[in-house]
């Protein structure tokens, strides 16, 4: 038997980065090349079915991840192998609906799969097989040995391929490419006058549920403001509607991400779908550039490609522009979005408390009066950030980007005297008064 790896999962591997909405890389990609499905099915099945037939291998050409279970030209295998399609079920074992991934490997985590449609993109994970149907194989090809594949790490590569493909232009991009952009936006943001109201009353309403958004984010570690604004775009704050798309939480999804549920509760299905999009993951710290890239990856990042920044972000400020998504896939350029964007929700809630800023460290309430704010304010843990965060905006595109943390220790030291020494100032590393004024010079240049 065969311990080469199926030119299938090579295939599989090229296409990891591709997004559900993006460019002529996206879904529609996957479509084409399989001759099934629609833009509105879930797609796993699709690109599995896709990779198949681009390699020679006939699919089950069916858009139904289960399809694969009883489809006359798969065989099931006694155990995994390198490359086998794995079914699992969704909602319950019962049901007609699944989620269908490669088998690439296996360590103390998890197993390692590939899939399409897992954060509406194509990219290695880890999965169980605690909801396992079995493992598939197409009966025109060789069968394989089988065996669980030992990986020492999630990143190794194909036997015998060479690295993992690094993910196409169509990904989402880091977060430290977009901070700059997003630090500019939130400096430069205002609300526009005939939004303010509404967005003061959809602050409210999401103040008033807080009670829920508060015990996902203690179960997740994502702020709560943010779980909350996220509700507010999907559901209205509707406690009947779950997190990740509104559809009742107590009942199967289907709405992308479909086949999910039911849950227990709002909160349990919040948990799942915060999960689900790898929300919380890789976060050192929270603050309002972070959250701006993490719901922009959570709504889609298709907005780029028609040059506009997403209303799901920055609708009732000055920032917003006309063109939406009307539906999956379904752009129109001459729509307004007339639901409140998240910043400007985060905005007026910090209106009403600067507690609910996101990037404050929550201080104990006491009976004391607080004590007085130090009148040098880089030298304050907000002003801090602040300062490294105005750093970012002006740095040049050889300097690395600072951790906006509050810590003024030797990289940060180190901005400072580099723009000292551009502007002509004293180096002496000290964001002092001329440096600061210097700073925000330059900062309401870059504004006009």
């Amino acid at each position: 038997m065969p311990t080469s790896v199926p030119t299938w999962l090579v295939k599989a591997e090229s296409y990891i980065g591709f997004h559900e909405i993006g460019n002529n890389q996206g879904i529609g990609h996957f479509i084409e090349m399989a001759k099934t499905g629609s833009i509105g099915d879930p797609w796993c099945a699709i690109f599995v079915n896709a990779v198949l037939e681009n390699v020679g291998v006939r699919g089950s050409r069916s858009p139904a991840a289960r399809s694969f279970t009883h489809d006359p030209n798969f065989v099931k295998l006694t155990g995994p192998a390198l490359g086998a399609i794995a079914v699992r079920w969704r909602g319950s074992v019962d049901a007609d609906i699944g989620h269908v991934y490669f088998y690439i490997g296996e360590n103390d985590d998890g197993i390692v799969a590939l899939a399409g449609n897992t954060g509406d993109e194509v990219k290695r994970y880890y999965e169980n097989d605690t909801m396992l149907l079995g493992y598939y194989w197409p009966k025109s090809a060789e069968l394989p040995a089988i065996g669980a594949v030992h990986m020492d790490s999630f990143d190794d590569p194909l036997p015998g391929v060479g690295v993992v493909p690094s993910a196409s232009p169509s990904s989402a991009p880091a977060f430290l490419k977009l901070k700059p952009e997003y630090d500019k936006l939130l400096s430069t943001m205002t609300l526009r006058p005939e939004t303010e109201a509404a967005a003061m009353a959809a602050a409210k309403k999401v103040i008033a549920n807080s009670a829920r958004y508060k015990e996902a984010g203690r179960l997740t570690g994502v702020p709560w403001q943010f779980i909350g604004v996220l509700d507010l775009r999907e559901s209205d704050c509707n406690p009947a509607r779950a997190l990740g798309q509104g559809d009742p939480w107590d009942e199967v999804s289907t709405n992308v991400p479909r086949g999910n549920g039911p849950f227990e509760s709002w909160v349990d299905a919040a948990v799942f779908y915060i999960d689900f999009d790898h929300l919380a993951d890789d976060v050192d710290f929270w603050d309002m550039s972070l959250v701006c890239w993490k719901g922009e990856k959570w709504n889609g990042m298709g907005y780029r490609n028609h040059g506009v920044f997403t209303p799901y972000l920055w609708a009732m400020s000055n920032h917003q522009e006309s063109g939406r998504y009307a539906g999956d896939g379904n752009w129109q350029a001459g729509q307004w979005d007339t639901q409140p964007g998240i910043n400007a929700v985060l905005y007026q809630m910090n209106v009403i408390d600067p507690k609910n800023f996101i990037g404050v460290v929550e201080q104990d309430t006491t009976d004391e009066d607080p004590p007085p704010e130090p009148i040098d304010a880089p030298f304050t843990l907000e002003g801090a950030r602040k300062l490294q965060s105005m750093l970012n905006i002006l740095m040049p595109g050889s300097e690395d980007l600072l951790r906006v943390d509050g810590d003024i220790g030797r990289y940060t030291t180190a901005a400072v005297r580099n723009f000292q020494a551009r502007e002509g100032l004293g180096v002496d590393g000290e964001a002092g008064e001329l440096t600061w004024a210097a700073i925000e010079r330059r900062l309401s240049q870059i504004k006009r």
